[in-house]
């Protein structure tokens, strides 16, 4: 579920990631971030891209299906996303949600009022709790990997790179749900190459 690119984006971005596995593909050409976002391609990382990468990605049973949504509503909530993932169930089962960006659903049950952080953070606690209790279209338990990439603060992200480029799990602070509910938190740090 995708709340801030579009499809074609999100899908290109997989076979990038994909293409430069070099457990998978070794030998082949490695392909910047950059370089495709900028279209600095050359012929033969664009061959190898979108005829061998991607063609694999979406072709081969080894990796399962990656099924990208769009939500087409303004005021997206969590009933929307379960309802989309019980009706895809019904022909595949559900291993793993990535939610690119919670934050961005609409917390609310009600169309009125403005939310707070505290109803953000709530909806954060909910999806945890669904990822845990979910049940697929036949009722049966079907709990999923739920994965919810966020950026950190501007003022986190200034105090990291002071830090030796370490920063606090409080840079998360306007919602603080999201390292409180977390199994797992891992940060990705990116910094200029200059």
């Amino acid at each position: 579920l995708s709340r801030e690119m579009s499809h074609e984006i999100v899908r290109a971005l997989f076979a990038l990631l994909h293409a430069n596995n070099k457990t998978i593909f070794p030998g082949t050409p490695y392909i910047s971030y950059e370089d495709w976002q900028e279209g600095k391609l050359t012929e033969e990382q664009k061959d190898f891209l979108f005829k061998r990468a991607d063609h694999d990605l979406r072709n081969n049973p080894l990796y399962g299906t990656l099924y990208i949504d769009q939500p087409n509503k303004s005021k997206y909530r969590l009933r929307d996303m379960e309802a989309t993932l019980t009706e895809l169930e019904a022909t595949m089962p559900v291993h793993a949600v990535v939610c690119d960006y919670l934050t961005l659903l609409y917390p609310l049950e009600s169309d009125r009022g403005q939310p707070s952080n505290n109803d953000v953070n709530d909806m954060i606690k909910q999806f945890k709790t669904m990822a845990i209790t979910h049940r697929n279209f036949r009722g049966e338990k079907a709990p999923f990997v739920a994965i919810t990439p966020a950026q950190i603060s501007r003022k986190g992200l200034e105090t990291a790179l002071k830090n030796e480029n370490l920063y606090s799990i409080d840079a998360f602070a306007q919602y603080s749900e999201i390292e409180r509910s977390a199994d797992i938190l891992f940060t990705v740090l990116m910094t200029p190459l200059s």
